[in-house]
């Protein structure tokens, strides 16, 4: 379908065929490159990542959460260990969403489309309905999610502790080694 939007007479077409706001509210890019991708990442609301492949980490998905945008992303693998972390601090969002029959991650399933059309339609009604002030708010909360479970630190916390019982915290705040001790500045000396 991507590749298709790239043809200006079909895209033409097509978007002329999509009715109301749907024009004004949904962007096919098409293929972007990293420098494109950041620069444009942080002016969306939504970002979609609706792949039937498995992900080892869905590192698309905590980009958007760094950028402060919830990802609607596939079920599965990787994406659903994200899913899992940022429904807890989205519940308000994905409850209300489920109770409406309006909202549920996409499945790999014969529901996939359905699924993800309902999402979009649901999380762009959600955001068309808040304030500048209850945008910023999403935006603080999907960026948090990243400081507190996809930072270096957060990562070291974690790996301490499942590695012999032990935690970052318990370390105090020393809990990098000294300068030079990992880097390989040490023993060039």
């Amino acid at each position: 379908m991507l590749n298709k939007l790239n043809d200006p007479d079909f895209a033409s077409a097509y978007l002329a065929a999509a009715t109301g706001a749907i024009r004004e509210a949904i962007v096919f890019t098409g293929y972007l490159d990293h420098q494109h991708l950041k620069s444009l990442i942080a002016c969306c609301e939504i970002t979609v990542a609706p792949s039937i492949f498995p992900e080892a980490f869905g590192l698309v998905a905590v980009e958007a959460l760094a950028s402060g945008i919830i990802p609607v992303l596939t079920n599965h693998s990787g994406f659903a260990e994200v899913i899992s972390i940022y429904r807890q601090i989205f519940g308000d969002i994905f409850d209300q969403g489920e109770a409406d029959g309006a909202f549920r991650p996409p499945a790999l399933d014969s529901e996939l489309v359905f699924d993800l059309a309902g999402s979009l339609n649901y999380l762009l009604n959600y955001y068309a309905g808040l304030s500048n002030s209850a945008r910023q708010e999403v935006r603080n909360r999907a960026r948090k999610i990243c400081v507190d479970n996809y930072t270096w630190e957060a990562v070291v916390q974690r790996y301490l502790r499942c590695s012999n019982g032990g935690s970052a915290v318990d370390l105090g705040q020393n809990w990098m080694p000294p300068k030079g001790e990992c880097d390989g500045t040490k023993h060039n000396q």
